[in-house]
């Protein structure tokens, strides 16, 4: 989810530069950083849309 993780780093460009209060930064990249971390992980450590892992005779097959 590098999308996310490029607004969270907008975000904080954002508050550096003065743009935004440093407060609301901080609350909407916890709120992004909490969103970014449930939907790449999984039981496996592997992102649900992908197969299996190369070491199980293939690469890996991931959805867009």
């Amino acid at each position: 989810m590098n999308s996310g993780r490029e607004v969270i780093f907008g975000l904080r460009i954002a508050g550096a530069a003065g743009y935004l209060d440093a407060e609301r930064v901080a609350k909407e990249v916890d709120s992004l950083d909490r969103i970014v971390a449930t939907s790449t992980s999984s039981p496996t450590g592997r992102s649900e849309r992908c197969g299996p892992p190369p070491s199980a005779g293939g690469l890996a097959q991931c959805r867009g």
